[in-house]
């Protein structure tokens, strides 16, 4: 056609397929002849079109305009594709590296099973029940609707991306299983905490002891006494009774870096930092300016800012020293 003839001969299509494949490129060759896009409903026709032989058939025919080029459909892609972007927010303090390495999770888990070729416009509710009612079977409904949580949103751009008209993860629902949760919300009693507290002071004084008395009586999430230096520590404010300001990773993006403790009175706070500056005071001539609690997790105080946070778990070790205390951990 218009000087430039194809001849292709295929073998081993069904004639149905045939046919309705050679109508297909009789009408777009019309259009690409004449150097203009396919008709809206020719273009429609194509992205339709699931099975990628015969979207390679009009690739090599030189078929499909560079302006419709036909998408990539795989979820190894799209998933991939949506982590790097979260990647970029991580370095940007947008979102942190610890809900990136749940996101990653997640989609590392259905990739698992649907494979990084699996084409994203075959995903429907049917087979996204069963995989999630699966996960249930074998993990805590809590992490499962995390996950379900985390996919549903990736799935919202690729409607913004025209890969697909509705999100399958519409519909599909995992409740939690609230017996469950009501049975780790337990009560320590106060003579058990003691007995780690005391345990710690007397084997482990200057690194989990010091740790144990900052989350126990200040109230800190896990990794923040971790992140805490002596320049956050403060022993004249609030008429001498001192004050924490304690490193909130978890807020910080929300532009709350820090949340301002006094030092509670009756508590042993004041008594162990005071103690473990002067202790680290001997070690540097200087006043100490690194940090607080220095090898938790046989972390380096030097490299801190650079720390895979989420790969560093106080549990596990504490765990292992509750148990030397002579006490069963709890949940």
């Amino acid at each position: 056609m218009f000087g430039n003839p194809v001849d292709k001969i295929l073998t081993g299509w069904d004639e149905t397929v045939a046919n309705v494949l050679e109508t297909l490129i009789n009408q777009l060759a019309g259009y690409i002849g004449l150097g203009a896009l396919p008709a809206p409903h020719l273009q429609q026709q194509i992205r339709d079109i699931k099975e990628v032989r015969y979207l390679k058939l009009l690739e090599d025919l030189e078929l499909i305009p560079a302006q419709m080029k036909v998408k990539d459909y795989t979820i190894g892609t799209f998933l991939e594709d949506c982590l790097e972007k979260d990647k970029s927010r991580v370095s940007g303090g947008v979102i942190e590296n610890s809900t990136l390495v749940k996101r990653a999770n997640a989609c590392k888990k259905f990739l698992n099973k649907f494979g990084r070729t699996f084409d994203i416009r075959n995903l429907d509710y049917e087979k996204l029940d069963r995989y999630f009612r699966k996960r249930i079977e074998e993990h805590s409904r809590s992490l499962v609707q995390g996950e379900l949580r985390i996919l549903k949103r990736y799935f919202k751009e690729a409607i913004q991306k025209g890969l697909i008209y509705g999100n399958p993860f519409d519909g599909v629902v995992v409740e939690l299983d609230n017996e469950n949760i009501a049975k780790k919300r337990i009560l320590i009693p106060a003579e058990t905490l003691q007995t780690v507290e005391d345990w710690l002071k007397e084997n482990r004084p200057n690194d989990y002891y010091v740790y144990w008395i900052l989350v126990r009586w200040t109230g800190a999430r896990k990794n923040e006494p971790l992140h805490l230096t002596w320049k956050h520590i403060d022993f004249d404010s609030h008429n001498g009774i001192g004050s924490i300001q304690m490193p909130s990773p978890k807020t910080k993006k929300k532009g709350k870096p820090f949340r301002l403790l006094p030092m509670f009175v009756g508590t042993p706070v004041r008594e162990v930092l005071k103690a473990e500056f002067e202790r680290q005071k001997k070690l540097t001539p200087s006043s100490p300016s690194g940090y607080v609690v220095r090898d938790v997790c046989k972390l380096s105080p030097l490299n801190r800012e650079k720390v895979n946070w989420d790969r560093v778990n106080p549990n596990t070790n504490l765990k292992r020293l509750i148990e030397k205390a002579g006490v069963e951990p709890w949940v």
